[in-house]
């Protein structure tokens, strides 16, 4: 059986995972945040937005635990908490607002695009509006319990390691050099009213 992991190398693996998800987190949804705009999504927006907080919230807990501060740990938690709850909120937005009437009629424009190119939707369209709603209950379904599984992991992975992270800290700012030993005091002990000038 393979021996736990010392308290410095729990300490450093933390730090890696927080870095790539952090990173992770800030590249996805900066990249998605202007996306949303283009689309003229506002919501899309501000949620990628409020993604992005969440990755920086990690970094900074990162930061903070490469600093000796044990505060750092719970921002990271918290960092998962964020964007757990701000993506299943999204999806949660996303299925409850769905509408099929409005979306097929969206359709319209392109379908008149593509009929100039000589491509006919028509055909396509009893599909779409079957298919459809199945399509975006599954995404955003998929999305949602992908969230849960990970961001409740991460927030697991992050809890389970406290102790072992705590331990690797305190050791940093444990002193490598033992203080000086003070030799014994040679002679009566003088009264602690002697002390007072």
């Amino acid at each position: 059986m393979k021996p736990p992991p010392l308290a410095q190398e729990t300490l450093r693996r933390v730090l890696r995972m927080a870095r790539f998800d952090g990173l992770g987190l800030v590249i996805v949804a900066g990249l998605a945040a202007p996306v949303s705009l283009m689309f003229g999504d506002l919501m899309g927006f501000m949620f990628s937005v409020l993604v992005v907080a969440g990755g920086l919230m990690e970094l900074s807990g990162r930061t903070l635990l490469v600093r000796g501060d044990i505060n750092g740990l719970r921002r990271l938690e918290r960092s998962q908490l964020l964007v757990l709850t701000v993506i299943v909120v999204y999806c949660a937005r996303q299925l409850f607002s769905f509408d099929l009437e409005t979306t097929m009629g969206q359709l319209t424009p392109y379908s008149t695009t593509l009929g100039e190119f000589g491509v006919d939707l028509a055909p396509l369209l009893p599909l779409i509006r079957a298919y459809l709603p199945i399509g975006m209950y599954t995404l955003y379904g998929l999305v949602a319990f992908v969230t849960l599984l990970y961001q409740g992991g991460m927030v697991l992975y992050y809890r389970r390691r406290a102790a072992a992270v705590t331990e690797a800290l305190k050791a940093r700012l444990t002193p490598l050099i033992p203080p000086p030993v003070v030799p014994p005091q040679t002679g009566p002990r003088p009264e602690p009213e002697d002390l007072l000038t």
